[in-house]
């Protein structure tokens, strides 16, 4: 059998991560790895270099096999319930699965969706939730802040307890830690924003512990501080954790008076100005950036941020709250219309009035299509498009497969027919 090279080796690894992840495959380039380094032919440069990206590679595989076998929604038993405030707005779900099967290993910063079957609805609404726990300890953790209008997060705090059944979907969601990527993070977050952030930092502090990762995160007042403790406890070595009060009072003076070492207490909102300020002037350059909060500072932080240089792919956004949005980042001078609905039998105006498809179908009381996030995150309204053409109103949209469409961050180009 003839040898091995160096080349052939890594052309393996490189067949085995873009080719469908086979363990065969993956079996096979460990193989020869093991083989070229009996040889002497690796460097030991080059030996520990395949080393990484062959552990990167099985832990792809690893993901995928656990992600195609959960693919719909599954049983999870509320193990723990936990106030996460001062104020009692915010509580913790542990989840762990009904069946006791295995867990997919998520990847730090996406969300579960949820159906919630509400007394005396006809259906289950759907919502989504960060996970706000890292990947890999046996369950899954949801943080919920209960709004005045929310009727998910109403139900949850109000109904749901210990040992209450929820039907969970898989974990999904493009707003993530790239677990292979050394390079340095930033973090915005206003309010429940600061969710995922808490599973990113989590995970990092486990597997990638010299990793620079900082959180800068706003709230009105201390009290409004979510796991603040454990924030502290996470900012150790490159990790920093910087809090930011827009309506300070004599409690948070205090506290910035007193911060030292990775935490910082600031007695302000968070402007990009004053940001960029406190990080090292390489982060600009090579920094990843992710926000999640309310549409109005993730607006701002956006333009801001793209306006002094951080390239568009290394910023990234997760929007929340499960109601529309008033204004889109897109806009278009969609024609009046008409909008059939084939399943419903119904055919709408569509005049403009409305800023997304998905707003139109509420208005006129249409449930065919359920709702998610409002978004384009979940996917949870994508609906196959039978004919005619629409616009995305949001930058950076994953758009569906080929033929279905976001009902949330779409608009009509002319008439359309949907499947709802």
């Amino acid at each position: 059998m003839p040898s091995l090279s160096p080349q052939l080796v890594l052309q393996g690894l490189a067949l085995t991560t873009l080719g469908g992840l086979s363990l065969g495959a993956l079996s096979w380039a460990w193989g020869g790895w093991r083989r070229a380094r009996h040889a002497g032919r690796l460097s030991e440069l080059e030996l520990r270099r395949f080393e990484l990206e062959l552990e990167a590679a099985r832990r792809r595989a690893e993901r995928e096999a656990l992600r195609q076998a959960w693919s719909g929604p599954r049983a999870f038993r509320v193990r723990t319930k936990r106030l996460e405030d001062a104020l009692g707005q915010v509580a913790s779900f542990v989840l762990v699965p009904h069946d006791e099967g295995v867990l997919p290993e998520f990847l730090p910063g996406q969300y579960i969706p949820l159906n919630l079957q509400r007394p005396g609805d006809p259906r289950p609404l759907r919502r989504c939730y960060s996970l706000s726990d890292a990947p890999g300890r046996g369950y899954l953790r949801i943080t919920v802040k209960r709004l005045d209008a929310g009727r998910g997060s109403g139900f949850l705090h109000e109904r749901i307890q210990e040992g209450d059944l929820l039907e969970v979907g898989p974990p999904a969601g493009d707003f993530h830690l790239d677990p292979e990527s050394s390079a340095p993070v930033v973090m915005i977050a206003g309010g429940v924003g600061v969710t995922p952030f808490l599973s990113m930092l989590e995970s990092a502090s486990e597997r990638q512990p010299e990793r620079a990762l900082w959180l800068f995160y706003g709230v009105p007042r201390g009290e409004d501080l979510i796991q603040r403790e454990r924030l502290e406890d996470l900012a150790l070595n490159a990790r920093q954790v910087h809090f930011c009060y827009s309506r300070a009072g004599e409690a948070e003076q205090a506290l910035a008076a007193s911060a030292s070492g990775n935490v910082g207490h600031h007695c302000r909102r968070i402007d990009v100005e004053w940001l960029l300020g406190q990080l090292p002037g390489h982060f600009v350059e090579q920094a990843e950036f992710y926000t999640c909060g309310p549409d109005a500072l993730m607006d701002e932080v956006r333009e801001e941020l793209l306006r002094r240089g951080v390239a568009p792919a290394r910023f990234h956004q997760e929007a929340f709250g499960g109601k529309p949005r008033a204004r889109h980042s897109r806009s278009f001078q969609s024609p009046t219309c008409q909008v059939e609905l084939r399943r419903s039998g119904r055919k709408l105006t569509w005049t403009g009035q409305h800023p997304d498809l998905l707003s139109l179908l509420e208005a006129e009381g249409i449930e065919s299509v359920p709702a998610g996030c409002w978004r384009g995150n979940c996917h949870s309204c994508k609906t196959a498009l039978l004919s005619g053409e629409v616009g995305w109103t949001e930058d950076n949209v994953r758009a569906p497969e080929r033929g279905a469409v976001l009902p949330c961050v779409c608009v009509p180009r002319g008439d359309v027919v949907l499947d709802a």
